[in-house]
């Protein structure tokens, strides 16, 4: 499946990780591919998308799925980085943002109960 994924990419368009504090070689997790693994085939494989961008909505978007597999593993990749802090570091980043998420339905309800995008 991941050829599928990365049908097309030239070399330079992904990456791949390997977390060194989990045993890829461990009990009663499919095959040898390790615990990530596992979950991004048994757990996410075939979720939709998720376009709102919400954790544990049993949807997933770019970094949440190698998030919430290492997660599923009690292993912590770091705290979750916001919108409104990567927008700070660059006015066009932070249009182009909001351009992207006033389109969301989570944003419009948030921008109706008196909330604003920041």
């Amino acid at each position: 499946m991941i050829d599928q994924f990365l049908a097309g990419l030239s070399d330079d368009e992904y990456a791949v990780y390997r977390t060194p504090s989990l045993d890829p070689n461990s009990a009663k997790k499919q095959m040898e591919q390790g615990p990530i693994a596992s979950y991004a085939l048994r757990i996410a494989y075939g979720a939709p998308f998720d376009t709102s961008m919400l954790l544990d909505n049993e949807r997933y978007y770019n970094a949440e799925l190698p998030y919430a597999a290492a997660r599923s593993e009690g292993v912590d990749l770091g705290p979750l980085v916001y919108l409104r802090e990567i927008g700070a570091r660059s006015a066009a980043l932070k249009a182009s943002i909001l351009r992207t998420m006033r389109e969301h339905g989570v944003c419009q309800a948030y921008a109706q109960n008196g909330g604003e995008h920041d």
